[in-house]
């Protein structure tokens, strides 16, 4: 029962942290781009469906259920709840169930909405589909390594615009900075 529980208070906090942070815990993912495979799946699905496998496991033991059909029972409600949740999340924001192809960001232009450090992430928007689709971003020079002299390297500032080079995953473009014109 403890451990089906520890699962509840986990998913519940997963959720609740990934809805109040406003999707900064995907920049996680973004960092650590061939660690995970690309999936639709978003962290308040993962914290839905944890919570689920928790409380429907809870909830068959309380019943009368062996561990083993508590198990059964809770991963069950785990791959309903997580089903729904990433079909609901994807309806909600108007977002494809499928992940963003290259083919589709490279080369646009888009705008800087969170400073991007060096050696770190920022957020640009750009039109996917015609809608502003905010990604975080990461700068060319960290990317594909810094050549240059190290006082030359800067953030880039909110309101720049920039160009998108790369995809390093569903949530995360590598661009460059534009000229000034």
């Amino acid at each position: 029962m403890v451990v089906f529980l520890l699962f509840a208070f986990l998913g519940l906090a997963l959720l609740l942290g990934s809805l109040l942070l406003d999707g900064h815990l995907d920049a996680v993912h973004a960092a650590l781009p061939d660690a995970l495979p690309e999936t639709p799946l978003t962290t308040p699905a993962l914290g839905a469906a944890l919570a689920a496998l928790g409380l429907g496991g809870a909830l068959a033991l309380r019943t009368g259920a062996g561990g083993a059909a508590a198990t059964a029972l809770g991963l069950l409600g785990a791959l309903v709840v997580g089903a729904a949740a990433t079909w609901l999340t994807a309806v909600v924001l108007g977002a494809p169930a499928a992940p963003v192809q290259a083919a589709q960001l490279l080369g646009t232009f888009g705008t800087v909405v969170t400073p991007i450090p060096p050696g770190g992430l920022g957020e640009v928007v750009l039109t996917l589909g015609g809608a502003p689709t905010k990604l975080a971003a990461a700068l060319e020079d960290d990317a594909y390594g810094w050549q240059g002299d190290e006082r030359e390297r800067r953030p880039v500032a909110a309101g720049s615009s920039v160009y998108v080079l790369a995809l390093r995953s569903a949530t995360c473009v590598v661009v460059a900075r534009t000229p000034d014109l």
